[in-house]
């Protein structure tokens, strides 16, 4: 991994639709004990809906890997409100480049379930987007399950490209100014 200083330049705040206010910015190293508990908060449904059926074991060297970014040519927002002086994670979107497509990189976005239907997805997919054409993508693509219709609407009016899989699911290609 490349030592990139960490990139102060994408954090920001935001309103979801509820009011609620929420920090967006790059994941850090000492996110470690934060996205154990982010894990440890999604139920099952969402993590099926997220890796297509399977739940992965999220072990801490597997979450050590997660909160180490090579921000030259990946990028993880974790989505945080603060709750009684509490800085809790509510969602994460993350890019990482595709190393078998030029100017590629794959999208994930995944949200608790108490903070879906905010809006706050939809944020994510849009800062994610606007971040890989900051760092010089050109195109983003994701598979998702063929049941996920908030994340295909969440699409809607983007420059996108859907293939349905035998599986079931959608591989989505998102093309970027």
């Amino acid at each position: 991994m490349s030592l990139q200083k960490y990139p102060v330049k994408y954090i920001k705040s935001v309103t979801i639709a509820d009011g609620s206010q929420m920090v967006l910015r790059p994941m850090h190293p000492s996110d470690a004990d934060k996205a154990a508990a982010f894990r440890a908060s999604l139920t099952d449904d969402t993590l099926m809906a997220r890796f297509l059926g399977f739940i992965p074991k999220i072990t801490s060297n597997l979450i050590s890997q997660l909160v180490r970014v090579d921000f030259a040519i990946e990028m993880a927002i974790v989505a945080e409100i603060t709750i009684n002086n509490n800085k809790i994670v509510t969602g994460v979107g993350r890019i990482a480049k595709d190393f078998s497509k030029e100017n590629t990189a794959e999208l994930a976005v995944i949200v608790v379930d108490k903070w879906q239907g905010k809006k706050l997805g939809t944020q994510l997919i849009e800062y994610m987007i606007y971040i890989a054409e900051d760092m010089g993508y050109k195109c983003l693509t994701a598979v998702i399950s063929g049941y996920n219709e908030r994340i295909l609407k969440m699409l809607e009016g983007k420059d996108i490209t859907k293939e349905f899989t035998e599986e079931g699911h959608v591989r989505i290609k998102i093309n970027l100014t």
